[in-house]
């Protein structure tokens, strides 16, 4: 994704988060609100209760990616909120967290590539 694509306004944001349109998985919460323009808009929210500066980076670099690979409806702002966990989520189990919660809010298109644990080597 662009850097023009995240949101930055913290309006924008508490309107997303007004919004009731949330769904929740282990790892990520995700909310979303319509953008009426031709662009998919994204935000990553992660708090110190995640971790340190190193941790909440690299999860946000992981979402980042993930959102390249990902083919996702424009029109749409969406916020991805990182839950607390006791250990941190690798790329894999990131990927199918958002892609789930993606496609249970019916904004995912298709994968560009397909994933599984088992490709790690």
């Amino acid at each position: 994704m662009r850097k023009q694509n995240r949101l930055k306004d913290s309006k924008r944001f508490a309107e997303i988060f007004d919004t009731r349109q949330v769904w929740v998985d282990s790892f990520l919460v995700l909310k979303v609100s319509p953008n009426h323009a031709e662009q998919l808009r994204y935000g990553l929210v992660a708090s110190r209760k995640v971790g340190k500066a190193v941790v909440r980076n690299t999860l946000k670099r992981r979402i980042r990616e993930i959102l390249r690979e990902l083919e996702v409806k424009p029109g749409w702002d969406i916020v991805f909120v990182f839950r607390k966990r006791k250990v941190m989520a690798s790329y894999y189990q990131l990927m199918s967290s958002a892609s789930r919660l993606l496609t249970r809010a019916g904004l995912i298109i298709a994968r560009r590539r397909s994933y599984s644990s088992e490709e790690t080597v």
